[in-house]
């Protein structure tokens, strides 16, 4: 009952109008997105700060935003071919940590997705 009940209420509205603790989750987890972005590009041999990371996460998910393709696949991996050539490295390891980045998103998503509808004890089933 709880978690439905806070779910419920931060999508729609509800009572819980705390929205500190909404930013501060959403902080969270952008950091944590920064520092998957900032693994994925050590996976390939790529050396960057935190902070080129940090804002290369979140350039990446505002140009995935832009309503030219469906669900921001194509312009996020544009967008990080393009930095990662601004950057002085090759596009093509850009274009790669931005599709991985994606397939990352996507999997947690699709993991979230199944705990919500087959979790009985969220909907009280």
């Amino acid at each position: 009952q709880p978690i439905r009940s806070i779910l419920f209420e931060i999508a729609f509205g509800g009572r819980w109008r705390n929205y500190g603790v909404i930013i501060g989750i959403a902080t969270i987890v952008h950091l944590i997105s920064g520092l998957v972005v900032l693994t994925l590009c050590t996976n390939f041999n790529i050396q960057l700060a935190v902070s080129d990371a940090l804002l290369l996460t979140t350039l990446g998910l505002l140009s995935s935003l832009i309503p030219v393709s469906l669900g921001g696949w194509g312009a996020r991996e544009l967008f990080y071919y393009s930095y990662f050539v601004l950057l002085g490295f090759d596009g093509s390891i850009g274009f790669f940590v931005g599709l991985s980045f994606g397939l990352v998103v996507l999997t947690v998503a699709m993991m979230g997705m199944g705990f919500i509808f087959f979790n009985k004890h969220v909907f009280g089933e």
